[in-house]
C-alpha cells in the first residue's frame, strides 16, 4: 500500500474499510497482507496449514527475503497453486526466459 503509507492520515481510513468489507475471506487476506506486508501473490496462494498463529512462520521468510536482498540477491517466488496447476510447465518456462532476456542469456 504504497500510496496510501504515504499519507498517514489515511491509513486508518483504509483499515477501518477493510474491518467492514463484506465479503469474509478477502477482508482476512487483506487483513493478512497490511499487519504482514506480505505481497500479494504470497497471501492468496498462502494455506491454512501453514499459518503459524505465533507469526513465526512468515516473520522469518520475510527477514530471509530481506537479507537475501542486502546480499544483492534477486528472490522470484512461485505461490504453490501456480506451481500445482497443469499450466505450471508453461508458467517456469516463460519465467526462464524472461529472466534469461532481462539478463541478456541467450540459449
Amino acid at each position: 500500500m504504497p500510496a496510501v503509507t504515504d499519507n498517514d492520515s489515511k491509513l486508518g481510513d483504509v483499515m477501518r474499510a477493510i474491518d467492514v468489507y463484506p465479503n469474509r475471506v478477502v477482508r482476512a487476506a487483506l487483513i493478512l497482507a497490511a499487519h504482514t506486508a506480505m505481497r500479494s501473490g504470497v497471501v492468496s496462494s498462502a494455506r491454512w496449514e501453514e499459518m503459524d498463529l505465533q507469526a513465526t512462520r512468515y516473520a522469518r521468510m520475510m527477514a530471509a527475503d530481506r537479507e537475501m536482498r542486502l546480499s544483492a540477491y534477486d528472490i522470484y517466488r512461485f505461490g504453490a497453486a501456480q506451481l500445482s496447476e497443469i499450466s505450471a510447465p508453461s508458467v517456469a518456462k516463460d519465467f526462464f526466459i524472461a529472466l534469461f532476456k532481462l539478463h541478456g542469456i541467450t540459449a
